[in-house]
């Protein structure tokens, strides 16, 4: 979800936690360069998600950091990501032909 939210240009605040999910989500935003969105604490969180809900620039300034970063990011790069996987293919087929 975490994933999709971004492709959409839409920033998402996490909580850093012990599961996948949380996990996932915190190493999206830093492949993103969107560290500050990443909490430590529910507490954190809260605050965070106040923090922007009371001022709607600094959501402006996240949203326009992510679409910069949209063009820049590996994580948005699909024909990279095309090519990497097909040469991951090829190498493994080559290694089963051996």
């Amino acid at each position: 979800t975490a994933s999709d939210a971004l492709w959409m240009g839409l920033p998402v605040l996490t909580c850093m936690g012990n599961t996948f999910a949380s996990r996932v989500a915190a190493s999206l935003l830093n492949s993103v360069k969107l560290p500050e969105l990443i909490t430590n604490s529910l507490q954190e969180y809260e605050l965070k998600a106040l923090d922007f809900a009371q001022n709607p620039t600094k959501i402006m300034q996240i949203k326009q950091k992510l679409d910069a970063e949209t063009s820049k990011s590996k994580l948005f790069d699909t024909a990279q990501f095309a090519k990497d996987i097909e040469q991951q293919y090829l190498n493994v087929w080559l290694n089963f032909i051996k």
